[in-house]
């Protein structure tokens, strides 16, 4: 269910997105656990999620690290 390389979509995320792609026909179950750095934006983080989705994964999760007080 890969979809083609989108336009706007930088190197990087190109390459991600063949990754994702790639283990996704290998493993159609495959569990996908998304965290992010405490610098990452709440958009950068939707845009892997969105990535994700386009490949047809549907087992998503968040992966969460409680922060130190």
């Amino acid at each position: 269910m890969a979809n083609a390389a989108r336009s706007d979509a930088s190197p990087r995320e190109g390459a991600a997105e063949s990754a994702v792609a790639n283990a996704f026909r290998l493993n159609t179950n495959l569990p996908v656990y998304i965290s992010g750095g405490k610098l990452a934006t709440h958009g950068q983080v939707i845009r892997v999620l969105d990535l994700v989705r386009r490949e047809g994964i549907q087992k998503v999760s968040f992966a969460i690290t409680p922060g130190k007080d």
